[in-house]
């Protein structure tokens, strides 16, 4: 029993049997095969178990909302035996927590060569390679290593993941992309474009506007993209009033040839403080998300001026605003992209000068846009910076939303996309002292110019602003221009005695090889 206890401990064990045969008459040891005279010990149990979307170096322990249909695992290694290295694992994938359902994957009972990871260190992503999974559906999994030895470790403890709507992200694909700048002059009130002609319901609009002027009948600027007829693709830029100084305009229009779809129309009036505008056919809320713009027909910016856009069904697209002069017209857009996962909440009566809100699961930043909405009860003459908005991911898990001034009561709906596909978002916040116009923000890495856009926050140009003695909003609202590749240009057209801040994003769609850029005419 001492021999074979030495022979499982690695030495090598020697001697000679008597003359019959029957027994060892001496033993002597040669070597000891590990540092420290110990033998070789078997890993331990992996431990900080992760899986996630594309990457699970961070983060996601037993995670909600799984979109790819090739998930990513990792663990952490342990090893007693300190200079001991992981080559194998097994990974083990199964509808049962106890394992005894059915197996959806098993990477091999004998293990599957990995980089090299040393102990106490994560495994590189594991990627899934089992059974197609379904969509809303709770898998567990755990995971073994293998030293470098051959010695097989301890099994981890069983992780879980749940998936959300599943897509191969390969449905969606980059058509055309569209972009310029254009002004509505000086005593007019509306400006038409030309564009090469789209398709309707694989395209949206996004655009920003600098303006100067403290009538709501001036500043306030609706978009529309329309068919004029016979495929005539025009989009009319229109305030209410035509007594006005000139408003500069930036706008990008991208035409997807398949998994995207758009919904869009015109509400010529809201008639009450809430409007419900059907969806046919519906949308999936998961991957859907609106944009609004429009304009007022009263001069004071006051509470009828701010419109809260919310998808509350997957047929009802809801418009909320407060009681407040005039009437107002609102363009919307119901955007539905197949590649990606949606958040949204309402944030009610925000009083306070900031406030934060949580995001679960936790988001990719670099692949992460936020769109947000409000309403608020109070407006007039000095009341314009507690109405205008900054918004930003501020972490994976947190938005955050400020102004400078506080007074006024807000609802505010926000929307985070986060893209599946190769789509790319950069994101940052700008500050401009009293009397800065402009700024250039410099993009690392650079961007491809025929597949990207830029925007802000609320009607996709507004930030925030100190500017209080009137209520202009032009010193928080901005142009967002892609001027080179590796540059953001933001403009504002009021600059003088307020700062602002503003938070920016600029979203990069993967072009495809034969995609068709123009600039609008």
């Amino acid at each position: 029993n001492v021999i074979q206890d030495l022979i499982s401990d690695g030495f090598e064990v020697g001697g000679s049997t008597n003359s019959n045969g029957s027994g060892i008459n001496y033993a002597y040891v040669a070597f000891n095969t590990e540092e420290g005279g110990g033998g070789n010990s078997a890993p331990t149990a992996p431990t900080t178990a992760y899986s996630n979307d594309t990457s699970a170096q961070s983060g996601q322990t037993n995670p909600n909302g799984i979109t790819d249909p090739t998930p990513a695992f990792s663990a952490i290694y342990n090893d007693p035996d300190s200079g001991d290295i992981a080559n194998k694992y097994r990974v083990e994938v199964n509808t049962a927590s106890d394992f005894g359902g059915t197996v959806m994957w098993d990477s091999g009972a004998s293990g599957t060569s990995m980089t090299d990871t040393t102990a106490g260190n994560r495994c590189p992503d594991i990627t899934y390679a089992g059974t197609a999974l379904a969509s809303g559906t709770t898998y567990y999994w755990r995971i073994t290593f293998w030293d470098d030895d051959g010695t097989e470790g301890a099994v981890s403890a069983v992780q879980n993941f749940t998936t959300g709507s599943l897509t191969s992200c390969s449905s969606v694909v980059l058509n055309a992309f569209y972009e310029a700048t254009t002004q509505i002059a000086a005593s007019t009130n509306i400006t038409t474009v030309d564009i090469a002609d789209v398709d309707m319901s694989k395209s949206f609009l996004v655009f920003s506007a600098a303006v100067d002027h403290n009538s709501s009948m001036c500043t306030q600027i609706r978009g529309n993209l329309y068919d004029a007829g016979s495929g005539d693709i025009k989009i009319d830029f229109e305030r209410y009033e035509s007594t006005c100084p000139v408003a500069d305009i930036r706008y990008y229009v991208a035409e997807f040839s398949s998994g995207v779809s758009v919904q869009r129309g015109t509400k010529t009036e809201l008639t009450s403080d809430t409007i419900n505008v059907p969806l046919s056919p519906t949308v999936d809320t998961g991957k859907s998300f609106p944009l609004i713009s429009g304009f007022v027909s009263s001069s004071t910016h006051d509470s009828n001026d701010f419109v809260e856009a919310e998808i509350t069904a997957n047929n009802n697209l809801q418009l909320r605003k407060n009681t407040g002069s005039g009437t107002t017209k609102v363009d919307w857009q119901v955007i539905e992209y197949g590649c990606s996962t949606v958040q949204k909440n309402t944030i009610s009566s925000w009083a306070t000068a900031s406030t934060t809100d949580t995001l679960s699961p936790t988001v990719d930043l670099s692949k992460s846009w936020l769109i947000y909405s409000y309403k608020t009860d109070n407006g007039g003459d000095t009341t314009m910076a507690e109405n205008m908005v900054r918004g930003r991911i501020t972490a994976d898990n947190e938005l955050t939303f400020d102004r400078d001034d506080t007074g006024s009561n807000i609802d505010l709906t926000w929307y985070l996309v986060e893209f599946n596909d190769a789509t790319t978002v950069k994101h940052g916040t700008e500050d401009f002292a009293a009397g800065d116009s402009q700024e250039n923000v410099t993009l690392s890495p650079s961007v491809s110019l025929a597949s990207s856009f830029a925007l802000g926050g609320m009607y996709m140009r507004g930030g925030k602003s100190a500017h209080d003695s009137d209520d202009n909003p032009g010193y928080g609202w901005f142009t967002f221009d892609l001027t080179a590749d590796d540059n953001l240009q933001i403009t504002r057209n009021a600059s003088t005695g307020a700062a602002a801040d503003v938070g920016w994003f600029v979203i990069e769609f993967d072009p495809p090889t034969t995609l068709y850029r123009s600039v609008g005419t």
